[in-house]
């Protein structure tokens, strides 16, 4: 402002003034011409430090440090049940116990059919990392690593964590809650401080684990990179993205609080056997549902009896985890679907509002009706937040084969394209599989020549022997002998017509891969 003013003062400050140093190459006056503000200014830096990695390493701590927090109030809280002296606060204690045994024992469980095909030793590391506790601080840490897909491995890194955290939302975060609810309702007069604190650390760490969850995927570049169709609803601009994210938690722990209470009423209304008819019958309709539409086998690349038993165990965890945590990447085709996403909510809206009906009391009715319309204008609130083309995601009526033919279809790219790899082929193999043959015959030996980024050994290894017409490629790929196969062929164009590269497999004296 004293620039050009004509006083001494300022002439002897602009004489003395000195540029401030460049940094990569960009001065004050290249700040200027960049950010018409200090608003401007502000937000990018802001935005710089959200998608840095040391922000993204310091989120993966807290997310690490909250699901250990969780699981130690657990622990203590089941202590406490089991030290006082009432049958009721015994069995209350049992029940959370289980949950958390529960918890382990399908991150085993699904631990070991995603990593079967790894060597021994690797899947001994992968169950001590479950049952010492700390296979969410490893599944974060690969994640931020960036670990790449092992050829053995049937799920990459991000995937596993999210198994993960799914897992221990299904099976620990959500009946723990209810649990203590009930402890709650079953002993009035005690209301502690420690049995509120833990009640909401429950609650709390379910919402956290299910929003950052549904942040993490959509604001991946990698996914956004591989599926813009379906990845990138959260703003750019970081007030409307902090927005959004805060109104997904908010849908999120009013879901979980909606859930809990009606089961609780329903409890407490018709004892257990109702509350299974209720849950088993949105179960079970769903299932009907995923089975009608020729939809019921998960995308996972399982097959025969256990991929039967993995597709309806997935299918119900998914399913749990929508009903009460509203996980918004449950949305997608290969999950639950965006209508029957956004379907599930008014399910619950309705459930809460009817049980409280029922149980007669007028606070928990106010209580249940506060909940439900947070519920509703949060969600309302927060479709009108995010990016208005991905809106439609949330209606989406697409079975998961339908997804995955379209995919293919509408992919850009040949990277995209070899996506369709990964998925169960009972999901695409009727629709498109002689197209996708073609594909592979037309494309494989430029990729093996041009050794793109994206196709690495886990890319070779996912391609399906049938898939492949050249025999010749095949078995160089499945024995890592493509440079060699590559050579031969040079050679066969400069080299006299008398040269006659091998035609069979056998012919190399390999023996011919079926």
């Amino acid at each position: 402002s004293d620039e050009g003013s004509g006083s001494p003062e300022s002439s002897s400050r602009s004489s003395s003034y000195s540029a401030p140093p460049t940094y990569e190459g960009i001065g004050s006056g290249d700040l200027t011409r960049r950010y018409s503000s200090r608003l401007d200014l502000v937000r990018s830096v802001s935005r710089s430090v959200i998608e840095s990695k040391t922000f993204k390493v310091f989120r993966a701590e807290v997310k690490a440090a909250v699901s250990i927090f969780d699981m130690l109030t657990d622990l203590y809280t089941i202590r406490i049940y089991f030290e006082a002296s009432s049958a009721s606060s015994t069995s209350f204690g049992v029940a959370l116990a289980l949950t958390v045994f529960l918890n382990l024992f399908t991150q085993s469980l699904v631990t070991f059919v995603l990593n079967k095909k790894q060597p021994f030793y690797l899947q001994v590391k992968e169950q001590l990392i479950v049952w010492t506790l700390l296979k969410p601080a490893f599944s974060i840490y690969r994640v931020i690593a960036g670990a790449e897909q092992s050829a053995g491995s049937l799920a990459n890194a991000r995937a596993q964590m999210s198994g993960s955290q799914v897992i221990e939302v299904v099976f620990e975060g959500i009946p723990g809650t209810i649990i203590q609810l009930m402890a709650l309702f079953q002993d009035g007069a005690d209301t502690s401080a420690w049995r509120l604190a833990s009640l909401g650390s429950s609650a709390f760490t379910t919402a956290f684990i299910s929003a950052d969850m549904s942040f993490g995927w959509d604001a991946s570049p990698e996914q956004r990179r591989r599926d813009p169709r379906f990845y990138g609803y959260l703003p750019t601009q970081l007030a409307r993205r902090a927005l959004s994210m805060l109104l997904v938690f908010i849908v999120s722990i009013c879901n979980l609080a909606a859930r809990s209470l009606a089961c609780v009423l329903l409890v407490k209304k018709g004892g257990v056997p109702l509350l299974s008819a209720v849950l088993g019958g949105e179960l079970g309709l769903f299932l009907a549902l995923k089975t009608a539409r020729g939809d019921f086998w998960y995308w996972t690349p399982v097959y025969g009896i256990p991929g039967f038993v993995f597709s309806l165990l997935v299918r119900l965890i998914v399913k749990i985890s929508v009903d009460w945590t509203a996980i918004m990447q449950f949305r997608h085709p290969n999950e639950v679907g965006g209508a029957y996403f956004t379907l599930t909510m008014l399910s619950t809206v309705a459930l809460g509002i009817i049980s409280a009906f029922f149980h007669g009391d007028e606070v928990v009715t106010r209580s249940m009706m506060a909940i439900s319309g947070g519920l509703v204008f949060s969600f309302v609130l927060f479709l009108f937040s995010i990016e208005q083309e991905y809106v439609h995601t949330f209606f989406d009526l697409r079975t998961s084969c339908k997804f995955n033919t379209d995919h293919f279809k509408n992919a850009v790219t040949d990277e995209e394209r070899i996506d369709v790899f990964v998925t169960n082929e009972y999901k695409w193999r009727d629709a498109i599989g002689d197209e996708v043959k073609d594909w592979v015959d037309q494309n494989l030996e430029s990729w093996v020549e041009e050794s793109p980024d994206w196709f690495n050994d886990y890319r070779k290894s996912t391609i399906p022997d049938w898939a492949v017409r050249d025999e010749r490629l095949l078995w160089g790929i499945r024995n890592d002998k493509i440079n060699s196969i590559m050579s031969a062929r040079h050679r066969s164009h400069r080299e006299p017509s008398s040269y006659r590269e091998p035609r069979r497999a056998s012919e190399l004296g390999l023996g011919l891969i079926e």
